[in-house]
């Protein structure tokens, strides 16, 4: 399992991606990874793609631990998860009941065509960011 970001610069929207077995350590890792590439550039919109995951070992305690973090992606930022598998939409529905106080713009679709349209994106054009651009440099 990874979790890669990619940046759009157009749209500004920072998509994480996890590709395979979802776990609590990849998640956790993957939320403090976009923390720090999200610190180090202004305020943007965000994609969580779970489309490539293939197995959920994640717990509903770890998600409950991550959506009551304050947001990275800075107020009134909208957040998209995709969600395609009823398990992964299941737990990403319960990130928005424990988070929306303080996360009011985030939203759970299927498809990431949907995420496309409620971010009002015609074409997207990510590119990949490492984790290394976050402390090397503010984009």
């Amino acid at each position: 399992m990874t979790c890669r970001f990619d940046f759009d610069p157009v749209n500004n929207i920072l998509r994480y991606t996890w590709d395979g077995n979802l776990t609590d350590a990849l998640l956790l890792e993957g939320d403090a990874n976009g923390r720090k590439l999200l610190a180090a550039r202004p305020p943007c919109r965000g994609i969580l793609d779970f489309s490539r995951v293939t197995r959920v070992d994640a717990s509903s305690q770890t998600i409950q631990r991550i959506a009551s973090k304050p947001p990275a992606y800075g107020p009134g930022q909208t957040v998209i998860l995709v969600a395609p598998e009823d398990v992964v939409y299941g737990l990403s529905r319960m990130f928005v009941a424990v988070a929306e106080s303080r996360r009011p713009r985030v939203q759970v679709v299927r498809t990431m065509d949907e995420a496309y349209r409620l971010l009002h994106v015609d074409s997207p054009q990510f590119s990949p960011v490492g984790i290394s651009e976050a402390s090397a440099t503010k984009v």
